[in-house]
């Protein structure tokens, strides 16, 4: 058994917790990864959630620089899980295979010494 709870149905959930399951899964189809564990504390997941959609979906960002942010952030954390989603969506948004190489990968840039960097 897992120390903590995954909540990927809502089969076992309180009624905060479906409250806040049924808004994380009607703003982003399902209910994986890291919010299915924030659900042991919903009025946490909820607000992850919500500000996860506003930097996603309603920030002055364009979506070129919001994934090279995103795919940035997520390979400094090593979170894998996340990178699967959104290398795909940086490649939509027009992030280069090469930049999305650099990033995953933590290469240096070329021409680029670290003191410059």
């Amino acid at each position: 058994m897992p120390r903590v709870p995954y909540h990927d149905t809502d089969s076992t959930l309180s009624e905060e917790q479906l409250r806040v399951f049924n808004h994380i899964e009607e703003s982003r189809g399902n209910v994986i990864g890291v919010f299915a564990v924030l659900l042991g504390s919903p009025s946490v997941a909820e607000l992850i959630a919500d500000l996860g959609g506003y930097m996603r979906f309603d920030s002055i960002l364009s979506p070129l620089v919001r994934e090279l942010t995103i795919t940035t952030a997520l390979s400094e954390y090593s979170c894998q899980f996340e990178w699967a989603y959104h290398e795909d969506f940086a490649r939509q948004a027009g992030v280069s295979d090469s930049a999305i190489e650099v990033i995953k990968y933590k290469k240096a840039l070329e021409g680029v010494s670290e003191v410059e960097a």
